[in-house]
Protein backbone atom coordinates (compact mmCIF):
# COMPACT_ATOMS: atom_id res chain seq x y z
CA UNK A 1 0.00 0.00 0.00
CA UNK A 2 1.24 3.47 -0.67
CA UNK A 3 2.31 5.56 2.29
CA UNK A 4 1.87 8.98 0.70
CA UNK A 5 -0.66 11.29 2.28
CA UNK A 6 -3.29 12.38 -0.20
CA UNK A 7 -5.81 15.19 0.04
CA UNK A 8 -9.32 13.87 -0.24
CA UNK A 9 -11.71 15.65 -2.55
CA UNK A 10 -13.67 18.41 -0.84
CA UNK A 11 -11.86 18.31 2.52
CA UNK A 12 -9.57 20.93 3.97
CA UNK A 13 -7.49 18.46 5.92
CA UNK A 14 -5.51 15.53 4.70
CA UNK A 15 -6.81 12.01 4.32
CA UNK A 16 -4.48 9.16 5.00
CA UNK A 17 -3.60 6.75 2.26
CA UNK A 18 -3.54 3.01 2.80
CA UNK A 19 -1.52 2.05 5.84
CA UNK A 20 2.20 2.54 6.24
CA UNK A 21 2.76 0.21 9.17
CA UNK A 22 1.77 -3.03 7.43
CA UNK A 23 4.32 -5.49 6.13
CA UNK A 24 3.54 -3.63 2.92
CA UNK A 25 6.97 -2.13 3.44
CA UNK A 26 8.23 -5.47 2.15
CA UNK A 27 5.48 -5.64 -0.44
CA UNK A 28 6.25 -2.20 -1.86
CA UNK A 29 9.97 -2.87 -2.06
CA UNK A 30 9.45 -6.29 -3.62
CA UNK A 31 12.65 -7.67 -2.11
CA UNK A 32 12.95 -11.43 -2.50
CA UNK A 33 15.03 -11.79 0.67
CA UNK A 34 12.09 -10.45 2.68
CA UNK A 35 9.63 -13.09 1.44
CA UNK A 36 10.60 -15.47 4.23
CA UNK A 37 10.09 -12.77 6.85
CA UNK A 38 6.70 -11.91 5.41
CA UNK A 39 5.62 -15.56 5.37
CA UNK A 40 6.64 -15.96 9.02
CA UNK A 41 4.88 -12.71 9.96
CA UNK A 42 1.70 -13.93 8.28
CA UNK A 43 1.93 -17.35 9.89
CA UNK A 44 2.44 -15.83 13.34
CA UNK A 45 -0.68 -13.69 12.85
CA UNK A 46 -3.11 -16.42 11.80
CA UNK A 47 -6.08 -16.24 14.18
CA UNK A 48 -6.73 -19.63 15.72
CA UNK A 49 -3.28 -20.98 14.99
CA UNK A 50 -2.87 -22.25 18.55
CA UNK A 51 -6.39 -23.67 18.88
CA UNK A 52 -6.69 -27.13 20.37
CA UNK A 53 -9.45 -29.65 20.95
CA UNK A 54 -10.05 -32.54 23.29
CA UNK A 55 -10.46 -35.82 21.42
CA UNK A 56 -10.28 -39.54 22.18
CA UNK A 57 -6.48 -39.33 22.45
CA UNK A 58 -6.41 -36.29 24.71
CA UNK A 59 -5.87 -32.65 23.82
CA UNK A 60 -4.47 -32.08 20.35
CA UNK A 61 -3.62 -28.99 18.31
CA UNK A 62 -6.01 -28.17 15.47
CA UNK A 63 -4.37 -28.56 12.05
CA UNK A 64 -6.31 -26.50 9.51
CA UNK A 65 -6.34 -28.20 6.10
CA UNK A 66 -9.14 -26.52 4.16
CA UNK A 67 -7.55 -23.47 2.57
CA UNK A 68 -9.17 -24.39 -0.75
CA UNK A 69 -12.51 -23.95 1.03
CA UNK A 70 -11.71 -20.87 3.11
CA UNK A 71 -8.73 -18.82 4.15
CA UNK A 72 -8.13 -17.74 7.75
CA UNK A 73 -8.14 -14.33 9.38
CA UNK A 74 -4.94 -12.44 10.21
CA UNK A 75 -4.67 -10.54 13.48
CA UNK A 76 -2.77 -7.55 12.10
CA UNK A 77 -5.25 -7.14 9.24
CA UNK A 78 -8.22 -7.24 11.62
CA UNK A 79 -6.42 -4.79 13.92
CA UNK A 80 -5.84 -2.42 11.01
CA UNK A 81 -9.48 -2.51 9.90
CA UNK A 82 -10.63 -1.96 13.50
CA UNK A 83 -8.10 0.76 14.32
CA UNK A 84 -7.86 2.73 11.08
CA UNK A 85 -10.68 1.91 8.67
CA UNK A 86 -13.81 1.55 10.79
CA UNK A 87 -13.31 4.73 12.89
CA UNK A 88 -13.07 6.77 9.68
CA UNK A 89 -15.84 4.96 7.83
CA UNK A 90 -18.81 6.94 6.52
CA UNK A 91 -21.26 7.04 3.65
CA UNK A 92 -20.31 8.81 0.45
CA UNK A 93 -23.28 11.19 0.56
CA UNK A 94 -21.05 14.18 1.24
CA UNK A 95 -17.49 14.81 0.10
CA UNK A 96 -17.29 17.72 2.56
CA UNK A 97 -16.74 15.61 5.67
CA UNK A 98 -13.39 14.19 6.71
CA UNK A 99 -14.80 10.70 7.22
CA UNK A 100 -16.57 10.61 3.86
CA UNK A 101 -13.47 11.87 2.10
CA UNK A 102 -11.29 9.31 3.86
CA UNK A 103 -13.67 6.51 2.93
CA UNK A 104 -13.48 7.56 -0.71
CA UNK A 105 -9.67 7.51 -0.60
CA UNK A 106 -9.67 3.96 0.77
CA UNK A 107 -12.20 2.83 -1.85
CA UNK A 108 -10.40 4.37 -4.81
CA UNK A 109 -6.96 3.13 -3.74
CA UNK A 110 -8.29 -0.37 -3.16
CA UNK A 111 -9.96 -0.44 -6.57
CA UNK A 112 -6.74 0.69 -8.26
CA UNK A 113 -4.72 -2.00 -6.47
CA UNK A 114 -7.17 -4.65 -7.68
CA UNK A 115 -7.15 -3.33 -11.24
CA UNK A 116 -3.37 -3.60 -11.35
CA UNK A 117 -3.35 -7.06 -9.76
CA UNK A 118 -5.69 -8.58 -12.36
CA UNK A 119 -4.30 -6.71 -15.37
CA UNK A 120 -7.50 -4.77 -16.01
CA UNK A 121 -7.50 -2.34 -18.94
CA UNK A 122 -9.50 0.77 -19.80
CA UNK A 123 -12.41 -1.34 -21.08
CA UNK A 124 -12.57 -3.54 -17.98
CA UNK A 125 -14.97 -3.03 -15.08
CA UNK A 126 -13.75 -4.23 -11.66
CA UNK A 127 -16.81 -4.99 -9.55
CA UNK A 128 -16.31 -5.49 -5.81
CA UNK A 129 -18.99 -7.52 -4.08
CA UNK A 130 -20.57 -9.18 -7.13
CA UNK A 131 -20.75 -12.97 -7.28
CA UNK A 132 -21.53 -14.83 -10.51
CA UNK A 133 -25.22 -14.83 -9.58
CA UNK A 134 -25.31 -11.07 -8.94
CA UNK A 135 -23.37 -10.44 -12.14
CA UNK A 136 -25.79 -12.51 -14.24
CA UNK A 137 -28.78 -10.78 -12.65
CA UNK A 138 -27.30 -7.45 -13.73
CA UNK A 139 -26.45 -8.73 -17.22
CA UNK A 140 -29.74 -10.65 -17.65
CA UNK A 141 -28.56 -12.77 -20.60
CA UNK A 142 -31.19 -14.22 -22.92
CA UNK A 143 -31.15 -17.10 -25.42
CA UNK A 144 -27.85 -18.41 -24.06
CA UNK A 145 -25.93 -21.64 -24.52
CA UNK A 146 -23.13 -22.05 -21.99
CA UNK A 147 -20.24 -24.50 -22.25
CA UNK A 148 -19.00 -25.67 -18.85
CA UNK A 149 -16.59 -28.17 -17.33
CA UNK A 150 -17.90 -31.69 -16.79
CA UNK A 151 -16.97 -31.26 -13.11
CA UNK A 152 -19.53 -28.52 -12.44
CA UNK A 153 -22.11 -29.46 -9.81
CA UNK A 154 -25.82 -28.70 -9.95
CA UNK A 155 -25.35 -25.97 -7.36
CA UNK A 156 -22.72 -24.28 -9.50
CA UNK A 157 -24.98 -24.43 -12.54
CA UNK A 158 -27.99 -22.91 -10.76
CA UNK A 159 -27.16 -19.27 -11.70
CA UNK A 160 -27.20 -20.21 -15.38
CA UNK A 161 -30.40 -22.23 -15.10
CA UNK A 162 -32.08 -19.21 -13.52
CA UNK A 163 -31.91 -17.55 -16.94
CA UNK A 164 -32.92 -20.63 -18.91
CA UNK A 165 -29.47 -21.20 -20.38
CA UNK A 166 -28.82 -24.36 -22.35
CA UNK A 167 -25.91 -26.09 -20.63
CA UNK A 168 -23.39 -28.22 -22.52
CA UNK A 169 -20.72 -30.03 -20.51
CA UNK A 170 -17.25 -30.32 -22.03
CA UNK A 171 -15.19 -33.34 -20.90
CA UNK A 172 -11.59 -33.23 -19.75
CA UNK A 173 -8.68 -34.96 -21.41
CA UNK A 174 -6.88 -37.73 -19.55
CA UNK A 175 -4.32 -35.10 -18.47
CA UNK A 176 -7.07 -33.05 -16.83
CA UNK A 177 -7.29 -30.24 -19.40
CA UNK A 178 -10.44 -28.98 -21.11
CA UNK A 179 -10.97 -31.07 -24.26
CA UNK A 180 -10.60 -28.34 -26.88
CA UNK A 181 -11.45 -30.69 -29.75
CA UNK A 182 -14.80 -31.45 -28.13
CA UNK A 183 -15.33 -27.77 -27.35
CA UNK A 184 -14.72 -26.79 -30.97
CA UNK A 185 -17.15 -29.44 -32.19
CA UNK A 186 -19.82 -28.09 -29.81
CA UNK A 187 -19.13 -24.52 -30.89
CA UNK A 188 -19.56 -25.50 -34.54
CA UNK A 189 -22.86 -27.22 -33.74
CA UNK A 190 -24.27 -24.09 -32.10
CA UNK A 191 -22.83 -21.31 -34.27
CA UNK A 192 -25.86 -21.04 -36.57
CA UNK A 193 -28.51 -21.17 -33.84
CA UNK A 194 -28.40 -17.44 -33.15
CA UNK A 195 -27.82 -18.02 -29.45
CA UNK A 196 -25.29 -16.13 -27.35
CA UNK A 197 -22.50 -18.65 -26.74
CA UNK A 198 -20.54 -18.42 -23.49
CA UNK A 199 -17.68 -20.56 -22.26
CA UNK A 200 -17.53 -20.69 -18.46
CA UNK A 201 -14.61 -22.73 -17.14
CA UNK A 202 -12.59 -23.05 -13.92
CA UNK A 203 -9.01 -21.84 -14.13
CA UNK A 204 -7.94 -25.20 -12.70
CA UNK A 205 -9.41 -28.69 -12.73
CA UNK A 206 -11.55 -29.24 -9.65
CA UNK A 207 -10.38 -32.86 -9.55
CA UNK A 208 -6.65 -32.73 -10.27
CA UNK A 209 -5.79 -29.06 -9.75
CA UNK A 210 -4.18 -28.89 -13.20
CA UNK A 211 -4.22 -25.31 -14.50
CA UNK A 212 -6.39 -24.79 -17.57
CA UNK A 213 -4.95 -23.42 -20.80
CA UNK A 214 -6.97 -20.22 -20.56
CA UNK A 215 -5.21 -18.59 -23.51
CA UNK A 216 -5.89 -21.39 -26.01
CA UNK A 217 -9.44 -21.85 -24.72
CA UNK A 218 -10.24 -18.14 -24.93
CA UNK A 219 -8.78 -17.93 -28.43
CA UNK A 220 -10.97 -20.83 -29.57
CA UNK A 221 -14.09 -19.33 -28.02
CA UNK A 222 -13.47 -15.95 -29.65
CA UNK A 223 -12.88 -17.53 -33.05
CA UNK A 224 -16.51 -18.66 -32.94
CA UNK A 225 -17.85 -15.43 -31.46
CA UNK A 226 -18.35 -16.83 -27.95
CA UNK A 227 -17.67 -14.97 -24.72
CA UNK A 228 -14.91 -16.27 -22.45
CA UNK A 229 -15.76 -16.41 -18.72
CA UNK A 230 -13.36 -17.83 -16.11
CA UNK A 231 -13.77 -18.89 -12.49
CA UNK A 232 -10.52 -18.23 -10.58
CA UNK A 233 -11.94 -18.97 -7.14
CA UNK A 234 -9.75 -22.04 -6.54
CA UNK A 235 -6.48 -20.60 -7.79
CA UNK A 236 -6.58 -16.80 -7.33
CA UNK A 237 -4.79 -17.00 -3.94
CA UNK A 238 -1.80 -18.82 -5.45
CA UNK A 239 -1.70 -18.16 -9.21
CA UNK A 240 -1.66 -15.23 -11.61
CA UNK A 241 -5.02 -13.71 -12.53
CA UNK A 242 -4.68 -11.98 -15.90
CA UNK A 243 -7.67 -10.41 -17.61
CA UNK A 244 -5.69 -9.36 -20.68
CA UNK A 245 -2.78 -11.72 -21.39
CA UNK A 246 -0.55 -11.17 -24.41
CA UNK A 247 0.44 -13.89 -26.84
CA UNK A 248 2.84 -13.36 -29.73
CA UNK A 249 1.37 -13.93 -33.15
CA UNK A 250 -2.24 -13.57 -31.98
CA UNK A 251 -4.44 -10.62 -32.90
CA UNK A 252 -4.89 -8.11 -30.08
CA UNK A 253 -7.90 -8.87 -27.92
CA UNK A 254 -8.41 -12.44 -29.12
CA UNK A 255 -7.06 -13.93 -25.89
CA UNK A 256 -8.48 -11.27 -23.56
CA UNK A 257 -11.10 -12.65 -21.21
CA UNK A 258 -14.62 -11.25 -21.23
CA UNK A 259 -15.18 -11.86 -17.52
CA UNK A 260 -13.49 -13.51 -14.56
CA UNK A 261 -14.58 -14.21 -11.01
CA UNK A 262 -13.00 -15.06 -7.66
CA UNK A 263 -13.80 -14.97 -3.96
CA UNK A 264 -11.51 -13.11 -1.55
CA UNK A 265 -12.53 -15.42 1.31
CA UNK A 266 -10.25 -18.08 -0.20
CA UNK A 267 -7.18 -15.90 0.50
CA UNK A 268 -5.13 -15.88 3.68
CA UNK A 269 -6.60 -12.97 5.61
CA UNK A 270 -9.63 -12.83 3.33
CA UNK A 271 -12.38 -13.81 5.77
CA UNK A 272 -15.33 -11.40 5.33
CA UNK A 273 -13.83 -10.36 2.01
CA UNK A 274 -16.01 -9.84 -1.07
CA UNK A 275 -16.50 -11.58 -4.38
CA UNK A 276 -14.63 -9.90 -7.23
CA UNK A 277 -15.86 -9.77 -10.81
CA UNK A 278 -13.86 -8.28 -13.67
CA UNK A 279 -15.82 -7.81 -16.89
CA UNK A 280 -15.53 -6.12 -20.26
CA UNK A 281 -17.94 -3.20 -20.33
CA UNK A 282 -19.10 -4.06 -23.86
CA UNK A 283 -21.05 -7.00 -22.41
CA UNK A 284 -23.50 -4.47 -20.95
CA UNK A 285 -23.84 -2.29 -24.08
CA UNK A 286 -27.48 -3.21 -24.71
CA UNK A 287 -28.57 -3.26 -21.07
CA UNK A 288 -30.45 -0.64 -19.08
CA UNK A 289 -27.54 -0.13 -16.66
CA UNK A 290 -24.84 0.52 -19.28
CA UNK A 291 -22.59 3.53 -18.80
CA UNK A 292 -19.42 4.41 -20.70
CA UNK A 293 -17.59 5.22 -17.45
CA UNK A 294 -16.37 1.92 -15.99
CA UNK A 295 -16.62 3.17 -12.40
CA UNK A 296 -20.23 4.26 -12.81
CA UNK A 297 -21.06 0.94 -14.46
CA UNK A 298 -19.32 -0.90 -11.62
CA UNK A 299 -21.51 0.83 -9.04
CA UNK A 300 -24.63 0.02 -11.04
CA UNK A 301 -23.75 -3.67 -11.13
CA UNK A 302 -23.03 -3.88 -7.40
CA UNK A 303 -22.44 -1.38 -4.61
CA UNK A 304 -19.74 -2.29 -2.14
CA UNK A 305 -18.51 -1.36 1.32
CA UNK A 306 -15.21 0.37 2.04
CA UNK A 307 -14.15 -2.43 4.41
CA UNK A 308 -14.73 -5.02 1.68
CA UNK A 309 -12.59 -3.07 -0.75
CA UNK A 310 -9.75 -2.67 1.76
CA UNK A 311 -9.73 -6.39 2.61
CA UNK A 312 -9.76 -7.35 -1.06
CA UNK A 313 -6.82 -5.07 -1.85
CA UNK A 314 -4.72 -6.11 1.14
CA UNK A 315 -5.04 -9.87 0.60
CA UNK A 316 -4.07 -9.45 -3.04
CA UNK A 317 -1.04 -7.41 -1.99
CA UNK A 318 -0.08 -10.08 0.52
CA UNK A 319 -0.14 -12.66 -2.26
CA UNK A 320 1.92 -10.52 -4.62
CA UNK A 321 4.26 -9.45 -1.81
CA UNK A 322 5.18 -13.06 -1.09
CA UNK A 323 5.48 -13.70 -4.82
CA UNK A 324 3.75 -16.33 -6.93
CA UNK A 325 6.99 -18.22 -7.49
CA UNK A 326 7.67 -18.38 -3.75
CA UNK A 327 4.14 -19.68 -3.20
CA UNK A 328 4.63 -22.33 -5.92
CA UNK A 329 7.99 -23.37 -4.42
CA UNK A 330 6.41 -23.71 -0.99
CA UNK A 331 3.58 -25.82 -2.39
CA UNK A 332 6.09 -28.10 -4.11
CA UNK A 333 8.02 -28.42 -0.85
CA UNK A 334 4.90 -29.36 1.12
CA UNK A 335 3.61 -31.86 -1.43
Amino acid sequence: MTSVLKKSRGTKGKSESMQEDLPSRWIARGLKEDAGKLIKYIDDNVIGKENSFCGPFGRRKVVYCDYSGSGRSLQWLEDYVTRDVLPRHATRCSALSVTSGQTEVYRSESKEILRTAVGAGDEDVVVIGASLTQFLRALRPENVVVFVSSRETERQLTPWKEFGAEIIKIPETKEGFIDLNNLEMRLQENTEDGKRMIGFFPAASKLTGVLADDVATTLLLHQYGAWSFWDYTLVAPTCAVDMNPTFLGVEDGMVNKDALFYNCEKFVGGIQGPYITVVKKHLFTNTAIYHDDVEVLSERISEYKCTEAVRAAIVMQIRDGIGLQNIADRQDHIT
